[in-house]
């Protein structure tokens, strides 16, 4: 994890625009199986609720395109979805991320 936590100093250090996603426990399964949810908490995070690959390729990608996630860092894990959940994810996903959150990580 050392390494890990080493790369993301540099990536914040690096004056380049980032977005830094870290999912909890990954498994196999169809996008919108769960409620995506994310929060800034640098430990374990829904007491490390599954996320599907697809769902984290999903949050990935809305994040790349919200200029609430510039230079954020935040875990991610999937509430259980209701019997009959079609998604999408969450308009206000990204609504509780902090930018000033990662600056007390460089």
């Amino acid at each position: 994890m050392d390494l890990k936590a080493d790369g993301e100093k540099l990536l914040r250090r690096s004056g380049m625009e980032y977005t830094i996603v870290r999912p909890g426990r990954l498994t196999h399964g169809p996008a919108l199986a769960g409620i995506p949810k994310v929060g800034q908490t640098n430990r374990h995070f829904l007491k490390g609720a599954a996320t599907t690959r697809a769902d984290l390729a999903t949050v990935c990608v809305l994040a790349a395109l919200s200029p609430q996630c510039a230079c954020t860092t935040f875990e991610l894990a999937c509430e259980k979805a209701p019997k009959g959940y079609a998604g999408p994810p969450p308009i206000n996903l990204f609504d509780g991320l902090d930018a000033n959150w990662d600056s007390k990580m460089v």
